[in-house]
């Protein structure tokens, strides 16, 4: 089902493969993947840093890149719906798996500047001043 495009349907079959063995790494992992497919990143997040906790050395770069992304997606997600304190730790997270992600550092600054702006509208100004320098 997931070759084929339909991961709302294989979502069922991966939950219940890691229901049934909680160490299987490609039923995490791919769990992830059909909600990254399905833009739902933040129901990726989870099965994904299982299956980065539970992957054997060799495989954990793949599961990495996933997470990455699903914490981009979310960061970004969050972002958009002005929840920037969310942004800011996803983003923060997809950074520590991908330190070189220019990608990540753009939208992680666009995030805390964000955050400041918000803060400093609230009159929040010592937070404000602590975002900008984040930032």
């Amino acid at each position: 089902m997931f070759n084929t495009g339909k991961y709302d349907q294989a979502i069922p079959y991966f939950t219940k493969a890691a229901e049934l063995d909680q160490n299987y790494v490609q039923a995490y992992v791919y769990l992830g993947r059909s909600y990254i497919s399905l833009g739902r990143w933040a129901e990726a997040i989870g099965p994904l840093r299982t299956a980065y906790r539970i992957s054997p050395t060799e495989t954990r770069k793949e599961t990495t890149n996933f997470l990455s992304d699903a914490s981009f997606g979310d960061g970004i997600q969050s972002f958009r719906n002005g929840d920037y304190k969310t942004a800011i730790d996803h983003l923060k997270e997809g950074l520590t798996l991908d330190p070189s992600s220019a990608k990540i550092k753009d939208e992680l600054v666009k995030a805390w500047v964000s955050y400041g702006g918000k803060l400093f509208t609230q009159g929040n100004f010592g937070e404000a001043i602590s975002a900008f320098d984040q930032a």
